[in-house]
């Protein structure tokens, strides 16, 4: 799904995920990832410099809808099989 305009430069995916979720930067600007749970839960806090990639591993998280945050922002919902 496409991301807001002004995060026009990060890729995340694939959605849905089994295993591993994909962060890419494109850009010049760096960014501060939040990955929230259902109950509002923080699952996990990733920052991705300028033109790098990181990947989350969530095999052990429990199934279901997770919501993604990019400098506290609200991106995109994804969900694990």
């Amino acid at each position: 799904s496409a991301l807001p305009s002004y995060n026009k430069d990060l890729t995340i995916g694939p959605n849905p995920v089994d295993d591993f979720i994909y962060f890419k930067n494109r850009g010049n600007k760096k960014y501060s990832i939040n990955i929230v749970n259902t109950l509002g839960q923080s699952i996990s806090d990733i920052n991705i410099a300028a033109f790098n990639e990181s990947k989350l591993d969530v095999r052990a998280l429990e199934s279901g809808v997770y919501f993604i945050y990019t400098d506290g922002v609200f991106a995109q919902k994804f969900v694990i099989h």
